[in-house]
């Protein structure tokens, strides 16, 4: 789950960043040490998404201001930190989501095909939602060559994206 927040495929603000690193540094450290959790030390360490080191002085106040969530942390348990940490990650934006590029064959529209648990979503590229496919809708889920399409019961409607080849379709249909 870490990882997913440091790629950036887990959207999180900077105040949230530093919540998760201090959480990250209890589970892993246990206690905060002032003479062993110092910036210099934890400059080896990834804590935060990597859009938001943008240099040296941005992480070392990122990392500072993780230290000071840190020290509020004292005697809270490692394994409790790691609960935390989880629990405040799957609140995040695109915590469980998973999206494909791809451009909707009715409108030439670039959308973004994603699946959640509510069924498979498309978004445009201003992340606005254009539509829901809800799994208990969805008759069929096909791919030919390049092109995915998704088939409801009611009103026998289809709808065709385009992808970038027929093996990125493929991947898109088998992760569906």
């Amino acid at each position: 789950m870490k990882n997913l927040v440091i790629d950036g495929r887990i959207a999180c603000s900077r105040d949230d960043a530093i919540l998760l690193a201090s959480f990250s540094l209890q589970a892993e450290f246990g206690d905060y040490s002032p003479e062993r959790h110092t910036v210099e030390y934890l400059n080896n360490f990834s804590l935060f998404p990597k859009s938001m080191i943008t240099n040296k002085i941005a992480r070392d106040v990122l990392i500072e201001c993780a230290i000071n969530a840190y020290r509020n942390l004292q005697g809270v348990p490692p394994s409790v930190a790691e609960i935390y940490y989880i629990s405040e990650a799957q609140r995040r934006e695109g915590y469980g989501q998973e999206g494909f590029p791809a451009r909707d064959l009715t409108t030439g529209q670039d959308v973004c095909l994603g699946v959640c648990i509510r069924g498979i979503f498309v978004v445009n590229t201003d992340n606005n939602t254009l539509e829901l496919f809800k799994w208990m809708d969805i008759a069929n889920l096909m791919h030919q060559k390049k092109v995915f399409t998704i088939e409801r019961f009611t009103e026998k409607y289809s709808k065709n994206y385009s992808t970038y080849d027929s093996d990125y379709a493929n991947c898109i249909w088998r992760t569906y």
